[in-house]
């Protein structure tokens, strides 16, 4: 760990120098960032220890938020093809990172909430940190909290880890593990 002295004053006496210290900000390292900073609000209101909201056994509506025409979308779509391909499946569209993507995935969650549907999977595929950092953000954790559906959070590779995943009801490790997740039996298994 390192440390930031933002004000010192000195004082010489006798041959001795002595420093007052007025404020010292942690840095580097150990420093907690805003991500850190946010997990442990959730921690301490008690939105990480919470009961989760049950996944249905089965899906009849499913609301996929991500961003049209991405790897994601296409990949989430591909596994619901594969596995039920009738099924109702909605695509909420959002941005899905850069400055005005908290608030745009938080207003698509909200929106893929009020169509009722059975489960939301929420996700992207992967990226750089900076790529990822609009599912740490408050705006993405308090939508998906909101959501009377299960949300299943989908972001990035299975070693990215996010605030989304924290408080999510279900973690899944890609978006395609998400579908499987959902998706646990197919269309042929549920007809027999």
């Amino acid at each position: 760990a390192s440390v930031r002295v933002r004000r010192v004053d000195f004082y010489e006496q006798r041959g001795k120098c002595q420093a007052v210290v007025g404020e010292i900000e942690l840095t580097g390292a150990s420093a907690p960032n805003a991500t850190e900073r946010l997990l442990d609000a959730l921690r301490r209101e008690g939105a990480l220890d919470r009961p989760r909201r049950p996944m249905p056994p089965l899906v009849f509506h499913l609301c996929l938020v991500t961003s049209h025409g991405s790897a994601a979308h296409a990949d989430m779509l591909e596994g619901v093809r594969a596995r039920w391909p009738d099924l109702r499946t909605t695509v909420v569209h959002t941005l899905v990172q850069g400055e005005r993507a908290p608030t745009a995935i938080a207003a698509a969650l909200r929106r893929a909430d009020a169509l009722c549907p059975d489960v939301i999977v929420c996700g992207r595929g992967g990226g750089s940190a900076a790529d990822l950092e609009a599912f740490d953000t408050e705006p993405v954790a308090r939508a998906i909290l909101a959501s009377n559906a299960p949300v299943v959070s989908a972001v990035g590779h299975e070693c990215d880890h996010s605030v989304a995943d924290a408080v999510a009801d279900v973690r899944a490790k890609t978006p395609t593990a998400a579908i499987e997740m959902v998706l646990h039996t197919t269309r042929a298994d549920r007809l027999d």
